[in-house]
Protein backbone atom coordinates (compact mmCIF):
# COMPACT_ATOMS: atom_id res chain seq x y z
CA UNK A 1 0.00 0.00 0.00
CA UNK A 2 2.57 2.08 1.07
CA UNK A 3 4.21 1.82 -2.66
CA UNK A 4 1.29 2.51 -4.07
CA UNK A 5 1.06 6.12 -2.33
CA UNK A 6 4.47 6.97 -3.43
CA UNK A 7 3.92 5.98 -7.05
CA UNK A 8 1.12 7.87 -7.01
CA UNK A 9 2.91 10.63 -5.43
CA UNK A 10 5.60 10.43 -8.19
CA UNK A 11 3.34 10.28 -10.87
CA UNK A 12 1.50 13.18 -9.44
CA UNK A 13 4.86 15.48 -9.09
CA UNK A 14 6.52 14.21 -12.58
CA UNK A 15 2.60 15.39 -13.86
CA UNK A 16 2.74 19.02 -12.66
CA UNK A 17 6.00 20.10 -14.86
CA UNK A 18 4.24 18.46 -18.00
CA UNK A 19 1.28 20.73 -16.87
CA UNK A 20 2.90 23.87 -16.71
CA UNK A 21 4.32 23.32 -20.06
CA UNK A 22 1.44 22.92 -21.73
CA UNK A 23 -0.01 25.75 -20.30
CA UNK A 24 3.12 27.67 -21.18
CA UNK A 25 2.96 26.16 -24.69
CA UNK A 26 -0.26 27.15 -24.78
CA UNK A 27 0.30 30.78 -23.91
CA UNK A 28 3.16 31.10 -26.41
CA UNK A 29 0.59 29.52 -29.39
CA UNK A 30 -2.33 32.31 -28.37
CA UNK A 31 0.52 34.86 -28.63
CA UNK A 32 1.56 33.63 -31.85
CA UNK A 33 -1.73 33.32 -33.18
CA UNK A 34 -2.49 37.17 -31.62
CA UNK A 35 0.83 38.10 -33.61
CA UNK A 36 -0.31 36.80 -36.92
CA UNK A 37 -3.49 38.21 -36.54
CA UNK A 38 -2.49 41.05 -36.09
CA UNK A 39 0.17 41.03 -38.52
CA UNK A 40 -2.36 40.27 -41.34
CA UNK A 41 -4.16 43.28 -40.74
CA UNK A 42 -6.91 40.78 -39.88
CA UNK A 43 -9.41 44.00 -37.92
CA UNK A 44 -8.91 46.11 -40.77
CA UNK A 45 -9.79 43.25 -43.41
CA UNK A 46 -11.50 40.48 -42.70
CA UNK A 47 -14.47 42.56 -41.13
CA UNK A 48 -17.54 43.18 -42.75
CA UNK A 49 -17.45 46.44 -45.01
CA UNK A 50 -21.12 47.17 -45.28
CA UNK A 51 -20.76 50.02 -47.72
CA UNK A 52 -18.20 48.24 -49.74
CA UNK A 53 -20.76 44.92 -49.62
CA UNK A 54 -23.89 46.99 -50.57
CA UNK A 55 -22.14 48.95 -53.48
CA UNK A 56 -21.66 45.99 -55.51
CA UNK A 57 -25.43 44.84 -55.39
CA UNK A 58 -27.22 48.16 -55.05
CA UNK A 59 -26.10 50.97 -57.81
CA UNK A 60 -27.91 54.35 -56.64
CA UNK A 61 -30.92 52.66 -54.40
CA UNK A 62 -31.04 55.30 -51.86
CA UNK A 63 -33.19 52.24 -50.10
CA UNK A 64 -30.39 50.59 -50.20
CA UNK A 65 -27.97 53.15 -48.95
CA UNK A 66 -30.09 53.34 -45.77
CA UNK A 67 -30.07 49.90 -44.78
CA UNK A 68 -26.23 50.01 -45.34
CA UNK A 69 -25.96 52.56 -42.99
CA UNK A 70 -27.91 50.73 -40.67
CA UNK A 71 -26.63 47.42 -41.00
CA UNK A 72 -23.07 49.22 -40.51
CA UNK A 73 -23.96 50.36 -37.50
CA UNK A 74 -25.86 47.22 -36.44
CA UNK A 75 -21.82 45.54 -37.04
CA UNK A 76 -20.10 47.92 -35.03
CA UNK A 77 -22.02 47.69 -31.96
CA UNK A 78 -22.07 43.80 -32.34
CA UNK A 79 -18.72 43.11 -33.61
CA UNK A 80 -16.07 45.40 -32.30
CA UNK A 81 -12.87 44.28 -32.90
CA UNK A 82 -12.22 43.54 -29.50
CA UNK A 83 -15.05 40.68 -29.24
CA UNK A 84 -14.13 39.85 -32.82
CA UNK A 85 -9.94 39.64 -32.41
CA UNK A 86 -9.71 36.95 -29.81
CA UNK A 87 -12.11 34.50 -31.97
CA UNK A 88 -9.89 35.01 -34.27
CA UNK A 89 -6.50 34.86 -32.68
CA UNK A 90 -8.34 31.05 -31.19
CA UNK A 91 -9.57 30.10 -35.00
CA UNK A 92 -5.57 30.29 -36.11
CA UNK A 93 -4.48 28.45 -32.83
CA UNK A 94 -6.73 25.26 -33.32
CA UNK A 95 -6.39 25.65 -37.39
CA UNK A 96 -2.25 26.24 -36.86
CA UNK A 97 0.32 24.52 -35.03
CA UNK A 98 2.69 27.14 -32.97
CA UNK A 99 5.37 25.92 -35.44
CA UNK A 100 3.07 26.56 -38.59
CA UNK A 101 1.77 30.16 -36.94
CA UNK A 102 5.70 30.96 -36.74
CA UNK A 103 6.10 30.11 -40.44
CA UNK A 104 3.07 32.02 -41.39
CA UNK A 105 4.72 35.11 -39.31
CA UNK A 106 7.68 34.62 -41.62
CA UNK A 107 5.96 34.78 -44.69
CA UNK A 108 4.00 38.10 -44.03
CA UNK A 109 6.55 39.73 -42.77
CA UNK A 110 8.63 39.60 -46.38
CA UNK A 111 7.49 42.09 -49.39
CA UNK A 112 5.86 39.12 -51.36
CA UNK A 113 3.60 38.56 -48.20
CA UNK A 114 2.81 42.43 -47.33
CA UNK A 115 2.07 42.14 -51.15
CA UNK A 116 -0.54 39.93 -50.57
CA UNK A 117 -2.25 41.53 -47.55
CA UNK A 118 -2.39 44.74 -49.54
CA UNK A 119 -3.62 42.88 -52.96
CA UNK A 120 -6.07 40.85 -51.34
CA UNK A 121 -9.20 43.60 -51.18
CA UNK A 122 -8.58 43.92 -54.84
CA UNK A 123 -8.22 40.39 -55.47
CA UNK A 124 -11.32 39.41 -53.51
CA UNK A 125 -12.91 42.30 -55.55
CA UNK A 126 -11.95 40.57 -58.68
CA UNK A 127 -13.12 37.54 -57.75
CA UNK A 128 -17.04 38.88 -56.80
CA UNK A 129 -16.61 40.49 -60.13
CA UNK A 130 -16.03 37.14 -61.91
CA UNK A 131 -18.56 35.50 -60.27
CA UNK A 132 -21.34 38.07 -61.00
CA UNK A 133 -20.31 38.07 -64.49
CA UNK A 134 -20.56 34.44 -64.88
CA UNK A 135 -23.53 34.02 -62.83
CA UNK A 136 -25.98 37.02 -64.08
CA UNK A 137 -26.94 35.31 -66.94
CA UNK A 138 -28.53 32.38 -65.34
CA UNK A 139 -29.99 34.00 -62.72
CA UNK A 140 -34.12 33.53 -64.32
CA UNK A 141 -32.78 29.93 -64.52
CA UNK A 142 -31.99 29.91 -60.63
CA UNK A 143 -35.32 31.90 -60.12
CA UNK A 144 -36.98 29.37 -61.77
CA UNK A 145 -35.44 26.46 -60.05
CA UNK A 146 -36.40 28.47 -56.40
CA UNK A 147 -39.91 28.47 -57.60
CA UNK A 148 -40.30 25.43 -59.18
CA UNK A 149 -38.77 23.97 -55.55
CA UNK A 150 -41.34 26.12 -53.39
CA UNK A 151 -44.13 25.01 -55.14
CA UNK A 152 -43.93 21.73 -56.43
CA UNK A 153 -42.15 20.82 -53.88
CA UNK A 154 -39.61 18.45 -55.64
CA UNK A 155 -36.61 18.39 -58.19
CA UNK A 156 -37.50 20.41 -61.67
Amino acid sequence: MRTLFAGLALLTAMAAPVRGQQAATAATHAAAAGELVDLMRLGERAMPDMGGLAAGFAGDNPMVAQMTALATEFYKEYLPWEKVRPEFVSIYQTTFTESEIRQLIAFYRTPIGQKLIEKEPEMMKATLAVTQKLLMPHMMELQQRIMTRMGGGGRP
